[in-house]
């Protein structure tokens, strides 16, 4: 994930907060956000960027909707699709997330299938898209050892287990 922060930014001559804050962020009204640098100055890819809650949501239904926001395409169809769509086993070696897209890990519940991204100590952006639902949580990631670390498969395993279940 950290080198296609990098690449980005090389292939596009912007920072990937940049890049995002233009093609993503603001499209999408997210305003108030942070992303953490390496020490040669790029976004860090797999970890630090900061969001909302309610920032998390307005992603997971960006996807929800095939990338659409506000009437606009903010990202193509086409990617949505892409990239949530398996593409490798785990192995399980993420629990409930037994394959692998584009930087979304997926799953199936009951009868319902699901993908979500993942961030840092706890971050969580569910979907499900045959409930049309978006489930986020978040987690003090800043000790490592602490209540992520403690939480984080009961986390996965309440939304999977319980919250995606309950919804039906």
């Amino acid at each position: 994930s950290h080198l296609l922060s990098v690449i980005l930014t090389e292939a596009t001559g912007q920072a990937a907060v940049d890049f995002a804050a233009q093609y993503l962020f603001e499209p999408l009204g997210i305003g108030r956000r942070s992303w953490m640098t390496d020490n040669r100055g790029y976004s860090l890819g797999a970890a630090g960027l900061h969001l909302t809650s309610l920032d998390m949501v307005t992603v997971g239904v960006l996807y929800l909707d095939g990338g659409m926001a506000g009437g606009r395409q903010i990202v193509p169809a086409e990617w949505v699709r892409a990239s949530t769509e398996a593409r490798l086993s785990t192995g399980n070696a993420i629990p409930y997330g037994p394959s692998y897209g584009y930087q979304w890990w997926n799953g199936r519940t009951g009868t319902h299938e699901y993908y979500f991204a993942m961030g840092y100590g706890g971050q969580f952006i569910f979907n499900v898209p045959d409930l049309g639902l978006v489930v986020v949580a978040t987690c003090d990631w800043r000790y490592w050892g602490g209540p992520a670390a403690q939480h984080w498969s009961e986390i996965i395993a309440l939304i999977v287990n319980d919250v995606i279940p309950a919804m039906e």
